[in-house]
């Protein structure tokens, strides 16, 4: 900290938070919502779990259903996701194989 610098308030680093918190969470629920499942990349994941491991946000037994219903709905996502891009790799194949013949 440099010379005549004070730091951060308690209320300015608790805006902070709450306003990351929001963030990652908007994040999360835009790529579920999005009708092409788009799948959140390993940084924004891991920076999500990590959000959570730090603030000691853990899964109670009784949340477990939700959290598994959040699961199939993610994997369905991904699987859709990669299922259209196993399609469109086959076309793309199929075309360049017809220029060469």
């Amino acid at each position: 900290m440099t010379q005549g610098t004070k730091p951060a308030s308690q209320g300015t680093l608790a805006a902070l938070h709450r306003k990351f918190a929001e963030y990652l969470n908007d994040v999360l629920e835009e790529a579920m919502e999005s009708e092409d499942g788009l799948p959140l990349d390993a940084a924004t994941m891991g920076c999500i779990s990590k959000f959570l491991k730090d603030n000691e946000i853990t899964c109670e037994p009784e949340q477990r259903d939700d959290l598994e219903e959040l699961r199939k709905k993610y994997s369905r996502q991904s699987k859709k996701k990669n299922v259209q891009s196993s399609v469109q790799s086959i076309l793309e194949e199929a075309e360049q194989t017809q220029y060469l013949n």
